[in-house]
């Protein structure tokens, strides 16, 4: 029985989107080794599909149609003093079987 993926139809070529919701203590937008993700955090995919954040920030969205995808994270799930860029879109290109890695760094409002 052929799957459907996200946003596509029966048997469409499908990748995986996996990255994380993370808070960029030093503004890099770059997940460093002493950066801890965010938990519990809403990403959402073309504004139609959701995830969560798993305890250490990480997400996943296991089958998606091949094709350009933009993220998204819900700003009330951020703790404060933390935000993501609201008019940045978070491109996610995914290509058929292939894995495509997404970090999202939330930074410190001034």
């Amino acid at each position: 029985t052929p799957t459907i993926p996200l946003g596509g139809a029966p048997g469409s070529g499908s990748g995986r989107i996996e990255g994380s919701v993370f808070l960029d203590t030093n503004g890099n937008g770059l997940r460093d080794a002493n950066e801890s993700g965010a938990a519990n955090i809403l990403v959402i995919l073309d504004g139609k599909f959701t995830t969560r954040t798993n305890a250490f920030g990480g997400f996943e969205f296991a089958s998606v149609v091949s094709g350009s995808h933009i993220l998204n994270v819900l700003q009330d799930d951020l703790p404060l003093p933390w935000t993501v860029d609201t008019d940045q879109k978070i491109m996610a290109p995914v290509s058929t079987r292939d894995i495509t890695r997404v970090d999202i760094g939330a930074k410190r409002m001034r």
